[in-house]
């Protein structure tokens, strides 16, 4: 069992992380909102984020923060991008999207974050 998501996590890999936070995002497609709404109420999901981006520690003990700082370092070098279809960059921007939905922050770290929340705010124009 994970404790810094409550999910089960198989093999520890940041494709695995990742392929639970999918499963995370088809619930909520299915408007089943009971494991986010759990996460968002234990906080530990925005926190993780928030420390893994910048957190510079190469042998950082804080639950899953390398999985994460590798989902970011993906997306950083990835020449395919989201929307050319890569699976992983499409989980690491549901990952920020998670975090700007509930983040109030004008000065926000997390990276793209305030360019999400602006999107958000457009398309509820």
């Amino acid at each position: 069992m994970n404790t810094a998501f409550d999910l089960v996590i198989r093999d520890g890999s940041a494709e695995d992380m990742a392929a639970e936070i999918m499963g995370l995002h088809a619930e909520c497609l299915e408007e089943n909102f009971g494991k986010i709404t759990l996460l968002r109420e234990k906080g530990k999901m925005n926190d993780l984020l928030m420390h893994a981006s910048q957190c510079r520690s190469a042998r950082c003990r804080y639950p899953n923060c390398r999985k994460v700082k590798g989902l970011f370092r993906h997306g950083m070098y990835c020449r395919t991008r989201a929307s050319g279809g890569c699976v992983m960059c499409k989980k690491m921007w549901y990952l920020i999207q998670f975090h700007a939905r509930a983040c109030n922050k004008s000065d926000c770290k997390l990276p793209r974050c305030s360019d999400v929340k602006e999107h958000l705010r457009r398309l509820q124009q």
